[in-house]
């Protein structure tokens, strides 16, 4: 570097350095290094007026700005902000260019989950066609002010790599955790450790021809919903949300032109924004996802537009209220949004700021008088507001948070081409609400990035400060038997408990959450399976919303119980739906092709395959390879040809595994490679007869060095030795059920149920009791939610109701007890049921009662459940019947009931 350049950038530093400095002598401050802020406390500067206030701050010249700004890292904002902040990106990071694309949208959080650590973490995308090096990584040091660019979040190889980032978000709870999306498929990146965790793939869900977008979770990372477009011409279709623990999806077709759909910070509601009536602009629906119950709300009566959601409510423009730019905190629940507070205005009709609000900082039970929302615009008219980033409490105080100028200047050039569109600030706070992160043109011919500290303490009541610290947990402990664990641990401070465990890091399964506010906390894990190695991790919220997630722990059954430990295991027990589930939780999920049927099965439901084109498939995993081999399932079939049954082989490929059926015998084999294999040559290995009977049986096909065994009905009926040198198959062939890939011969005339595989070999004690199976199932099920609603035009009545398993459904109705009135019975077992009542008297009240029967015969029939019809000439969606509580009693009754 030359002396003069050296010269050139050290006096730009020293004016920065001074103009901080000054800021910090004249206000008595403390510098970045205080306690104080390390921790989080206390944020300077800010200033509080009221929404009506019409004061106006002029505006920085470019000029100033450069001068203020240091290369990289913290820096002071003059008088009257006084407000702290750093730079995250500069010139080099695009070399020379103007590549940093703007934030994009407020309610996707750009920063990290940083409670109680002192490095805040944000990504920023750095344009690859403008100079960058894609979406980027950045460390802000709390403490310090220091700024460390981390580099491109993904390697160049990673379809992430070119990313825009628009709809990426970091999770509100885990602190490395980075939602990414791709075609039909959610997922989590660590962006520490540089590893990608699949949430779901939807392909199997909506079929070819569709992709996912504008992608939301819920605070705890449990619930998350998107749109569903059409591939060829971006159609939306409607919004979809996935429960993740226990790996359901809703869908909720478009009705009118359809814009988007959020799910809450809590998971329960679901906020979907379309044109329902053609009139004004864009509606609202609120779906509460426990209930199924829907509102409606239209534009002309003060429906929401641009808004975040908190736990229960949203925080959003209202373009008819008689206040110029006002926001309202709109609760979910309620009927009328009539009543919805008035947080925030501005004084100046023609300036609309903020033009996007952050409610990334919401807390769980928390009253609305100690919370508030962020936002910032940039407008050419500098009235009051018109260009900063401003705060507000969401009670009806109207005090407004001035925080910072945003520095954008709408005409010169800097911003993807000095669209006014992307030159907006567009900004978003981060989940402890202590930073607000948004992009610059600073008014010049590029943009950057800052993050600025949000002195809210100066909003809270009585000028406190929120807690954002989570619990420390501690101590903790596991015990587990062959079937059962107890977890226990301690936290610091009183917090809610609950753990997520099963067979991986992944997870898949989770305990329901304890409620309580206690300090030493214990959850069991029932259900385990003997002999098996599981992960956990427990979870701890405390009463300001704040979760810690402990670090991976394991803990083993022990091995005195059988069928220890598969590595998948697909039940077949969905009621409906192309998916069916592994529920190992390792995520091995699969989708059955042309619609085989479900039938009663073994244990619960089975698969049925009609022989023509049905079939299952599971995508292809290593672990499906896997050596040793142990598969086991329940098959019946009268198949006299050659059908497959459970299949990881290609014809003639010489290279993976398959039990299928050949002249009316039972065959199996395994390839490591052309060379090395269980196999005698013919079509036929280890041929069992006397399987073809249409009877269920049970198969064991076992792979180890010692050669391939095949037991059926728990007895090892034949075997063979190795060929070669012992080892694992290396296919990528898919797993599919009822398929044989590569023959002419068709598929399987039969069913499967309860398909199983280990990485192990399984004993002979362990084959025969999975041959015995189960108990046999004498509980009825349970019936619940029971409720009804209008359908419009026609005023037709959708009663519906759950069962704790899957049950075929009938409804008795009538004006009396004695009912008189059933529907046909519906013979799908599936949990969630239907049923439609048209032709009812208008203004009456009716009674009825839901019947459901298992697949096992177990009937269960509802106590009375009452509803009175909407009167005559009722033709809108309010016009809603009016419902009984549900009762809660249920009769269990014979299976000749039905």
């Amino acid at each position: 570097m030359s002396s003069k350049t050296r010269v050139a950038l050290g006096r730009a530093a020293l004016l920065a350095l001074a103009w901080s400095a000054l800021s910090h002598l004249r206000l008595g401050l403390p510098d970045f290094g205080s306690a104080a802020q390390a921790a989080g406390v206390v944020a300077p500067g800010g200033f509080v007026e009221k929404s009506n206030s019409t004061a106006v701050r002029t505006r920085l010249s470019a000029a100033q700005i450069s001068a203020m700004l240091p290369a990289r890292g913290g820096f002071a904002f003059p008088a009257p902000y006084n407000t702290e902040a750093a730079r995250l990106t500069n010139s080099a990071d695009c070399n020379g260019g103007d590549c940093v694309n703007s934030v994009g949208y407020s309610y996707w959080n750009n920063m990290n989950n940083s409670a109680g650590s002192n490095t805040l973490l944000a990504f920023v995308v750095l344009n690859r066609s403008r100079g960058g090096g894609g979406p980027t990584l950045f460390r802000y040091d709390k403490t310090t002010g220091e700024v460390q660019k981390l580099g491109p979040i993904f390697d160049t190889t990673s379809p992430y790599a070119n990313g825009s980032g628009e709809g990426w978000y970091f999770s509100a709870a885990l602190p490395n955790a980075l939602y990414v999306f791709r075609g039909m498929t959610l997922q989590r990146y660590d962006v520490m450790t540089r590893t990608l965790t699949t949430v779901f793939d939807a392909s199997a869900q909506f079929g070819a021809g569709t992709y996912v977008w504008q992608l939301h979770s819920s605070h705890d990372d449990r619930v998350h919903s998107g749109t569903l477009r059409t591939s060829s011409g971006s159609t939306p279709l409607g919004c979809f949300v996935y429960r993740e623990d226990t790996r359901i999806y809703k869908w909720y077709p478009k009705i009118g032109a359809f814009d988007e759909c959020q799910v809450d910070a809590s998971g329960r509601w679901l906020l979907i924004k379309e044109d329902l009536d053609g009139l004004y602009g864009e509606d609202d629906r609120i779906i509460d996802l426990e209930t199924g119950v829907e509102r409606r709300h239209y534009d002309q009566n003060g429906a929401p537009g641009h808004s975040d959601n908190g736990y229960g409510y949203a925080v959003a423009s209202d373009n008819w209220n008689g206040l110029p730019n006002a926001i309202r905190v709109f609760p979910f629940d309620q009927d009328s949004w009539a009543q919805a507070p008035v947080v925030y205005n501005n004084m100046d009709w023609n300036v609309f700021t903020p033009a996007h609000v952050s409610h990334a900082n919401a807390r769980p039970g928390t009253p609305l008088s100690q919370q508030y929302a962020c936002g910032s615009g940039a407008n050419r008219s500098n009235t009051n507001r018109a260009n900063e980033i401003l705060c507000f409490r969401l009670d009806s105080t109207l005090d407004v948070l001035v925080v910072a100028p945003v520095m954008t200047d709408l005409d010169a050039t800097g911003g993807q081409d000095g669209d006014d569109y992307f030159q907006q600030p567009k900004g978003n706070l981060d989940p402890t609400g202590r930073f607000f992160l948004w992009t610059t043109n600073m008014g010049g011919p590029r943009q950057d990035a800052f993050v600025v500290r949000v002195p809210s303490q100066l909003l809270v009541a009585g000028g406190t400060v929120a807690d954002v610290l989570p619990p420390s947990v501690t101590a903790i402990q596991a015990g587990a038997d062959p079937t059962s664990a107890n977890i226990a641990w301690a936290t610091n401070e009183p917090a809610d408990s609950q753990v997520d465990y099963g067979p991986s890091t992944t997870y898949g399964s989770t305990t329901v959450r304890s409620a309580a506010m206690v300090t030493s906390h214990a959850q069991g894990l029932t259900g385990l399976l003997s002999g098996t190695q599981y992960h956990f991790r427990v979870r701890s919220r405390d009463a300001a919303g704040n979760l810690s997630l402990s670090a991976d722990q394991v803990f083993t059954t022990s091995t005195n119980a059988p069928a220890a430990g598969p590595s998948a295991w697909w039940r077949l027990d969905e009621g409906a739906g192309n998916a069916f589930a592994d529920a190992t939780g390792a995520g091995h999920s699969g989708f059955l092709v042309n619609g085989p049927a479900r039938i009663a099965g073994r244990t619960g439901l089975a698969v049925a395959f009609d022989g023509l084109d049905d079939l299952a498939t599971v995508p292809h995993e290593a672990s499906l390879d896997a050596y040793p081999l142990s598969t086991s399932f329940w098959m019946k079939t009268g198949a006299t040809g050659l059908t497959a049954l459970v299949n990881k082989y290609a014809a003639a490929s010489r290279n993976g595994w398959q039990v299928f059926t050949n002249g009316g015998s039972l065959c199996a084999w395994y390839f490591r490679n052309a060379t090395n294999y269980v196999w005698d040559g013919g079509g036929c290995t280890m041929a069992v007869a006397g399987v073809n009977d249409n009877q269920w049986h049970h198969v064991a096909f076992v792979v180890d060095a010692g050669g391939g065994r095949l037991y059926v009905d728990g007895a090892l009926r034949a075997s063979r030795g190795w060929t070669g040198t012992p080892g694992p198959a290396t296919t990528t062939q898919p797993l599919t059920f009822a398929s044989y890939p590569g023959t002419a011969g068709p598929p399987l005339a039969g069913a499967l149920d309860e398909v199983r595989i280990y990485a192990r070999p399984l004993g002979t004690s362990e084959i025969a009791a999975l041959a015995e199976g189960p108990a046999p199932d004498l509980k009825a099920p349970v019936i619940s939610q029971m409720t009804a609603r209008v359908l419009l035009p026609a005023g037709a009545i959708l009663v519906s109701w759950q069962t704790d398993e899957p049950s075929d459904a009938k409804l008795e109705y009538g004006q009396t007890t004695g009912y008189g009135s059933a529907t046909s019975l519906l013979t799908t077992p599936i949990i969630a049921h239907t049923v439609i009542l048209p032709g009812l008297f208008p203004g009456r009240k009716y009674h009825c009662r839901a019947i459901s029967r298992d697949v096992a015969g177990n009937t269960t029939i509802s106590a009375d459940y009452t509803f009175m019809t909407p009167a005559a000439g009722a033709t809108t969606a309010s016009d809603q019947v009016t419902q009984q509580p549900v009762e809660t009693g249920a009769v269990p009754a014979p299976s000749s009931s039905m």
